[in-house]
């Protein structure tokens, strides 16, 4: 895979690069993605992960997921963020997606 990076990244077993959409695309709801980090093991856990936790989820409408926070007063913003299903992601790598 030929990346855009000078110097060029060398893949191997602990560098890999990653695809993400070009600026100004579209992800469509229903596609499979991963989300990854070292976040918190459980809900309401204080424990952190020693190690590099993935999931794979399903990206879901981003304008349903921003209706369903507003009354809360977040703000999900569709140009920076992908929503999917955040209780799989909670649950697996302590992170919210």
């Amino acid at each position: 895979m030929q990346t855009n990076l000078s110097p060029q990244l060398a893949s191997g077993f602990t560098t890999t690069p990653v695809c993400l959409p070009a600026a100004g695309s579209s992800v469509p709801d229903g596609t499979m993605m991963t989300a990854a980090g070292w976040g918190l093991t459980r809900e309401e856990g204080y424990d952190t992960s020693d190690i590099l936790m993935q999931v794979g989820v399903p990206k879901i409408n981003t304008a349903e997921v921003a209706n369903m926070y507003r009354s809360q007063g977040i703000r999900i913003d569709a140009y920076a963020m992908l929503s999917s299903t955040a209780a799989a992601v909670a649950s697996r790598t302590g992170g919210w997606g």
